[in-house]
């Protein structure tokens, strides 16, 4: 009942039209720069190649935009996921600390470029909410606060000022967060790459990219709109930049073995009662779990619907399927939607590197590549295209952080099939519940202490 006549698309797509690409068969067979991927990162960094002069070409196995950046939750974070204590021990006090800065000013980039580009895609920076779902969780949170910046813990008994649910045992507020309209966004950097000259092709598949005298030759299959028939085209170019994160196919073997690709799903719930939605999230901040398979949510730019997203499984399943797993975690959240339908499901591809890292250079074979952004490509996106546009027009800053990362493989063997997720899905699910149950051991023993 809650899925009938449910839009198995994303929320977004209501606001935009996927039709900003011409047909493969048009592309010219010289350019400077081609781009392979049109999500944030090959938009991205099409808007500052274009903006120097440059010829560039971008193009999409799929339409222009189809893949994460049009399909994801919305939220703008600044950083990334790991900590910075661990990355110290991993990599070193210098480079863990340049590593945050560089993270956290992809945040204030995404910002500029947004408002450069002169359309808001319903942005505000409302905060994120980080809730923790151990007690233990929350004291770790308690004392890694001090080392970020504009960061306030949430103790258990403020939780519903920010969030109307019991399940969290406290949180933290960051307050360099916020929340965009992902596919207008993602429109506003296309139509700003259209302005100046950019030219966008869909349903335009690399076939092979291949070293050449002065440059590269890159083939790409095309599709003939009139006739539904397939020609490969030969392109020319002195540059090519891969930006295909999530989706990047197998045979794009040097980067592939290199992300990981994990679905995530998200629904939308249809309108709520005005008196509902304020109690669910008060602050209309951005909000997100601690668990290993994690879920996150926010209201719609118009305070109506809430849009809940998760790992609903590491198994390929149907955007069906993920939205009825959805739908119960939701309700574990808040049990009063119980009632409510769904209008939309839908999922898209985030990808992860082997550190957990952003990621930017050049291949071995002298490809560029940017990516991935391990669930934070809102901001970081935007910035590694930008980042990896510079490095190519040769003014990138040196002794940026990201620049001394090394990419490493998943591990020996892997070619970007990630046949290990529905193991390591079903790990993450075990040792969130175990923690979940010793949390309330621990909490009736103290109770009984007391």
């Amino acid at each position: 009942m809650h899925f009938s006549n449910t839009a198995m698309k994303p929320y977004w797509w209501d606001a935009v039209a996927l039709d900003r690409g011409r047909s493969g068969v048009e592309i010219p067979r010289e350019t400077d720069v081609l781009i392979i991927g049109s999500g944030y990162t090959g938009a991205s960094a099409a808007l500052t190649l274009v903006q120097t002069g440059a010829k560039v070409i971008v193009v999409d196995a799929l339409r222009i935009g189809e893949g994460a950046s049009t399909r994801n939750g919305g939220q703008v974070l600044a950083g990334v996921k790991r900590p910075r204590d661990e990355l110290a021990g991993d990599l070193g006090n210098v480079l863990a600390d340049k590593i945050v800065a560089e993270t956290e000013a992809a945040f204030d980039f995404f910002e500029e470029r947004l408002n450069t580009i002169g359309n808001t895609a319903h942005y505000v920076r409302s905060g994120a909410f980080i809730g923790a779902h151990t007690r233990s969780v929350f004291e770790t949170m308690k004392r890694r606060a001090p080392g970020l910046r504009e960061a306030t813990v949430v103790a258990r008994s403020q939780v519903e000022s920010e969030v109307g649910t019991s399940t969290f045992f406290g949180g933290m507020i960051r307050a360099r967060g916020g929340q965009v309209h992902p596919g207008l966004y993602h429109q506003a950097l296309v139509d700003a790459g259209l302005r100046n000259d950019v030219q966008y092709f869909e349903y335009s598949r690399v076939v092979a990219v291949r070293r050449a005298a002065d440059g590269f030759e890159t083939e790409i299959e095309t599709i003939a709109p009139q006739t539904g028939k397939s020609e490969v085209r030969l392109v020319r170019s002195k540059e090519v930049l891969q930006a295909t994160n999530g989706y990047t196919p197998q045979s794009m073997k040097w980067f592939a073995s290199r992300v990981v690709p994990v679905s995530s799903h998200i629904i939308a719930t249809e309108p709520l009662d005005p008196v509902l939605a304020k109690k669910l999230i008060p602050r209309m901040r951005a909000i997100s779990d601690t668990r290993r398979m994690l879920s996150y949510f926010r209201m719609s730019p118009d305070g109506q619907r809430l849009i809940f997203g998760g790992r609903a499984s590491l198994l390929e399943i149907d955007a069906l399927s993920g939205g009825k797993r959805l739908h119960r975690m939701m309700c574990s959240f808040f049990p009063e939607l119980r009632g409510v339908r769904i209008s939309h499901s839908w999922f898209g591809k985030v990808a992860f590197a082997e550190d957990q890292l952003p990621h930017f250079g050049v291949s071995p074979d002298g490809v560029y590549y940017s990516g991935p952004c391990n669930g934070r490509g809102v901001a970081l996106g935007t910035y590694l295209g930008h980042r990896t546009a510079l490095r190519m027009l040769g003014q990138s800053q040196p002794g940026n952080s990201l620049d001394y990362l090394n990419h490493r493989v998943i591990h020996p063997g892997y070619s970007g099939n990630p046949w290990f997720l529905p193991v390591v899905g079903l790990w993450y699910r075990l040792q969130d519940t175990a923690d979940i149950w010793r949390s309330a051991v621990s909490d009736r023993l103290k109770n009984r202490t007391d």
